[in-house]
């Protein structure tokens, strides 16, 4: 898991590409539903008091870019991570193993 996290920070103008149409095909499919759409639009007018469109959703992923991912990656690694586990702990890694495994694939503090 560490690594997958060490490779958040360089990822390929593919894998962008491929990751904004998922993200977007998700939005539009999830139009077809009509509990989806008015469990968004509920969510969208206790967050901002708006409703935004499927189109101006889409201009904001396409606004996204690799320089955007490496900028956030580099913020969320900046800090020591939040470790939670749910239900039995027994065979969780202590946190020290997670920091250590995180610092030593190079996404963490």
């Amino acid at each position: 898991m560490a690594d997958q996290f060490a490779r958040m920070s360089t990822v390929t103008k593919e894998e962008l590409s491929r990751a904004k149409n998922s993200l977007k095909s998700s939005i539009y499919m999830n139009l077809e539903c009509r509990g989806i759409v008015m469990e968004d639009v509920g969510r969208q007018l206790l967050m901002s008091n708006r409703v935004i469109s499927p189109q101006e959703f889409c201009a904001s992923i396409d606004a996204v870019t690799e320089a955007d991912i490496k900028r956030v990656v580099e913020v969320m690694f900046k800090k020591p991570p939040t470790v939670v586990v749910y239900g039995d702990v027994s065979a969780a890694p202590h946190y020290e193993e997670v920091r250590a495994a995180l610092k030593a694939a190079g996404a963490g503090k």
